[in-house]
């Protein structure tokens, strides 16, 4: 991040808020804080209905002042790229919304740096790009006020998941956790409502969001028809040109899939066949010529969302894949 930040709280000895912030940064290393930030995440998501010693204690310096200012070199003179002035408390709450929106997974209530959100919007190649210290800030503005987040946040983003590869070893480096949360804080913020969820979500019925769940689901069946051995998968192959043109490149995918299922188990044939099914039959048998900015983010979710599910299948899901029925 090519941004120096100063904070400070309006008190003689801010140490126990400009620790808290310091570790929205990632630049703590007590545990100890994290731990803490945890317990709200997760108290936060339910309901404010438990946990509210450690609530309290974060929250005890909720009046004071706090100031952020974010400073960035040019040529020979520093310039400010912004400044933030408001009430320690709701701040915290501010930060805590956005861990929240940011979340793509019920079970995790670890933070998401400022700085790991400034990894995923670089080339994992280059040891020399730097994320532009005015997106920073604006990034840094809107989970200050609680506001929309950066258009160019999200172009960043499905931009580095359509160019980056994943590589051996490293299997999530084109799509992750965090980059599939920063998609869907993004939409939600933009449209003001929770459209996308933490998990895949039937009741969705976008066809953009559709056809990330059934590219998800074609990548799968070949996996197990090859026993997961293929050094390219359809995923490396096509999905980039599915996120932006669905109708030129999914007739393809399901001659694929078919092929593929021939040599799957009945069980499985079974079970495949009727999640393509449902899927196709909300799209209506009809694929989205091109896809915006908006709706690539939608599928992106829907991809990452369904290719969760189908690693985490019910019993009842695996009794399905096992007899058939």
């Amino acid at each position: 991040m090519d941004m120096v930040l100063i904070y400070f709280a309006m008190k003689n000895n801010d140490s126990e808020e400009c620790d808290v912030f310091s570790a929205f940064l990632g630049k703590m290393e007590d545990k100890k804080v994290e731990d803490e930030i945890a317990s709200i995440m997760k108290y936060a998501r339910s309901g404010y209905t438990t946990d509210k010693d450690s609530v309290n204690k974060l929250l005890s310096n909720n009046d004071v002042t706090f100031y952020i200012a974010g400073l960035s070199p040019n040529a020979s003179r520093i310039c400010q790229k912004f400044i933030y002035r408001g009430n320690f408390g709701e701040m915290l709450n501010n930060l805590i919304k956005h861990q929240n929106d940011l979340c793509i997974n019920e079970k995790n209530v670890r933070p998401v740096y400022f700085s790991g959100i400034a990894e995923q919007l670089i080339s994992p190649k280059s040891n020399k790009d730097k994320v532009p210290s005015s997106l920073m800030a604006s990034i840094m503005l809107a989970a200050l006020n609680n506001t929309k987040y950066p258009d160019s946040l999200l172009s960043t983003v499905v931009r580095r998941i359509k160019t980056d590869s994943d590589e051996e070893g490293k299997p999530y480096i084109k799509l992750n956790g965090t980059r599939a949360g920063i998609i869907k804080a993004c939409l939600n913020r933009k449209y003001k409502k929770e459209e996308i969820t933490m998990a895949w979500n039937e009741e969705n019925k976008n066809p953009a969001y559709l056809c990330g769940g059934l590219f998800a689901v074609y990548e799968k069946i070949q996996q197990d028809s090859t026993d997961g051995t293929l050094n390219r998968t359809i995923k490396d192959s096509y999905f980039a040109s599915a996120c932006s043109r669905p109708a030129s490149v999914f007739p393809k995918l399901a001659k694929l899939a078919n092929n593929h299922m021939r040599k799957l188990s009945e069980g499985r044939e079974i079970y495949y066949s009727k999640m393509i099914g449902e899927i196709t039959n909300n799209l209506e048998g009809e694929f989205p010529p091109t896809l915006n900015l908006d709706d690539q983010g939608r599928f992106i979710v829907g991809y990452y969302q369904m290719n969760k599910k189908l690693y985490t299948s019910s019993k009842d899901e695996e009794r399905l894949i096992k007899y058939g029925k």
